[in-house]
């Protein structure tokens, strides 16, 4: 793919900046909400932003794949070291029309050889309009076609979470497969791990395919 669809990823982290976002996507037709990218740069992060991420974190534990107790501390440094640096990633807070933060959506594991990225961490963590982040999906996959170049978002999703089913649904997804989870303890709480050779999982990991941004909605 086009070294420019890596540049503008890496532009739209390097410039993000608050209150005032020098990129925001607009969410919705009529517009219910805006994206913008989450900042990244260290000491310019906004506490705001670090005390809902983590509020949230510690509220959706069993929607990730790794269960800890957040801080505001460590949120920071994921932040900074590494949704920042990575190439392949970007993170965006969902704001409402009155301009209250009330979500997050993000972009991870993007293969710009492939043009396949994986949509993650999309939680609703406030009272928010109707459909907001069904909405915040839609723009955010014509943003990964247009600006990025991507050809189609996969997502993964623990198998006793009610994403999936909103996913296939309300936002269109189609499940490709599930992969067994191992449950691993560790020394901060535990690690869920793919592994195929388990027959009676405890969860599983659903993979789904959204609408593809290459044939997808305009």
């Amino acid at each position: 793919m086009d070294q420019a669809n890596r540049e503008v990823l890496l532009a739209a982290k390097t410039v993000a900046s608050y209150p005032q976002p020098t990129m925001s996507l607009p969410v919705g037709t009529p517009v219910i909400g805006s994206m913008r990218p989450v900042v990244t740069r260290p000491g310019r992060i906004p506490a705001s932003d670090v005390r809902k991420l983590t509020k949230w974190r510690n509220r959706f534990v069993d929607a990730f794949l790794t269960e800890f107790v957040a801080t505001e501390a460590r949120t920071q440094r994921f932040l900074s070291e590494t949704v920042g640096p990575d190439e392949g990633r970007i993170l965006f807070m969902i704001d409402d029309h009155e301009g209250r933060t009330v979500g997050q959506l993000g972009l991870t594991l993007i293969d710009w050889e492939t043009g396949w990225g994986e949509m993650d961490a999309g939680i609703v963590g406030e009272d928010a309009p109707y459909g907001l982040m069904t909405q915040a999906q839609e723009t955010l996959w014509r943003w990964a076609r247009d600006a990025l170049g991507l050809r189609g978002v996969i997502g993964r999703i623990r198998s006793d979470n009610s994403v999936v089913d909103y996913a296939k649904e309300k936002a269109g997804a189609a499940e490709l497969m599930r992969v067994p989870l191992r449950r691993e303890t560790v020394d901060d709480g535990i690690h869920w791990i793919e592994d195929t050779s388990l027959t009676s999982p405890e969860l599983s990991l659903v993979y789904l395919e959204f609408e593809s941004v290459e044939h997808g909605s305009t």
